[in-house]
């Protein structure tokens, strides 16, 4: 493998935990496209990219415990998982170069004992635990995003049912109540009524949860990079999501002009000690313009499905910088790649959502809650492909044509979520007016 911090590396061999996805398949058909032979570990038989014919073998390994397990765990004690042990004996198995996790809880489980991969010469794409305690709890993130500089919404930790009851009453109603833990939307509520309060509290007990202020708007954008592990910066962009098929898969993105607050995000990185690709998200508060912090990620998102191959025909080869951050020993000092446009749709996800945004409309407009007007959602569709001419990555449509058991098992899974999932959180995203 190639050690030169400023050049982007080419790994030989390289096991992606957890085949089930979407950032998965992102990373595999980048990382075949760089050369790399490609091994995938995962938890459920015949998923995604476990049956592609991209990949050299599919392991089955035991599941990882819960990252909550792992962030919450008392004096901050290293618990012991069976995911991270079979994932170092079939990485060892296979010769791997390199290890690529793809889910929150594989981050943690695998950080949780990053030191054992040190010591068998393995690259585990994982940060210093510290470094995802302090990310992933949202309560630590938005006290250093705050620290950092980037705005954010006024937040206090949540011990008791009497505390949340005072932010309620200084705070006022709505008011976000989440769990400190979580992803996916999931362990967040807006609080409207103290009926609704208690009801909460409720759920969440045992949980280590804060309340924020509400912040009104659907618009999230983010800001991403590629941090090098002695520090500088290989990738900087801002990123757009145009439309949803679900409250965490967008299938159009846009890069944009930097975000004001980049240089602040920049900052965060640097004191949290982010290694590889990270992300902050960001709301837009359509009442003033200003983005405030929500929460902060360690690894590609399901947006990377997308985005690698943008970039890669844009010129730049993300994965193998993304590995490259890994290896480096001293500060990165070589040029930033800032792009400042550029655009994908999911064609295939994206006529999905067009059923996802009509299930939204009813279940919604039943409340009084607010909706667009299907006028709306036309003239974004006519933005993406009549005008903007974006670049198609639809990894299902052409995984069908070159992939076809990875798309099908892909497409069954998709639409089981879509089954379970409640559409009335869905995000309008850039389907809303700007400020």
């Amino acid at each position: 493998m190639i050690h030169d911090p400023s050049t982007p590396s080419r790994p030989r061999r390289v096991l992606v935990a957890n085949g089930t996805y979407e950032s998965a398949y992102g990373i595999v058909r980048s990382l075949v496209e760089s050369g790399a032979q490609v091994h995938v570990a995962h938890s459920e038989r015949a998923q995604d990219v476990a049956v592609s014919r991209l990949i050299a073998g599919a392991h089955p390994v035991p599941p990882p415990r819960r990252a909550y397990d792992h962030l919450t765990a008392e004096g901050s004690a290293v618990l012991p998982d069976p995911f991270a042990g079979a994932v170092l004996d079939l990485a060892r198995r296979i010769g791997a170069d390199v290890v690529i996790p793809t889910d929150d809880d594989e981050v943690v489980a695998l950080a949780s004992h990053r030191e054992e991969f040190t010591d068998a010469g393995i690259l585990c794409t994982v940060p210093a635990m510290a470094t995802a305690r302090t990310m992933m709890d949202k309560y630590l993130a938005v006290t250093a995003a705050a620290a950092a500089g980037i705005p954010t919404p006024r937040t206090a930790r949540v011990d008791d049912l009497a505390g949340l009851r005072a932010f309620a009453a200084d705070q006022g109603y709505p008011f976000v109540f989440k769990k400190r833990v979580s992803s996916g939307s999931k362990g967040v509520r807006v609080i409207r009524s103290a009926a609704q309060l208690d009801r909460a509290y409720e759920d969440f007990a045992g949980s280590p949860a804060m309340a924020q202020e509400y912040v009104p708007g659907e618009r999230e954008p983010s800001i991403n990079a590629i941090r090098d592990a002695g520090g500088g910066f290989r990738l900087v962009l801002s990123l757009r999501k145009q439309r949803y098929l679900n409250t965490s898969v967008s299938t159009c993105i846009r890069i944009v002009p930097a975000l004001p607050e980049t240089d602040a995000a920049l900052r965060f990185l640097d004191a949290v000690g982010a290694v590889g690709f990270a992300a902050i998200q960001v709301r837009e508060n359509p009442l003033t313009g200003e983005h405030l912090f929500i929460e902060s990620n360690t690894r590609w998102g399901a947006n990377s499905r997308m985005l690698l191959p943008l970039l890669r025909r844009q010129g730049y080869r993300a994965i193998e910088h993304f590995v490259a951050a890994w290896e480096g020993a001293g500060r990165y000092e070589g040029a930033t790649h800032r792009p400042e446009s550029g655009a994908a749709v999911s064609p295939v996800e994206d006529l999905l959502a067009v059923e996802s945004f009509a299930r939204h409309r009813r279940t919604v407009g039943l409340r009084g809650g607010p909706t667009i007007g299907w006028g709306t959602l036309a003239r974004a569709y006519w933005e993406s492909y009549g005008r903007s001419k974006p670049l198609v990555t639809d990894y299902l449509f052409a995984s069908a044509l070159s992939d076809p058991r990875a798309a099908a098992s892909t497409l069954r899974r998709a639409f089981r979520e879509r089954r379970r999932e409640d559409l009335s959180f869905l995000p309008l995203g850039e389907l809303t007016a700007r400020p």
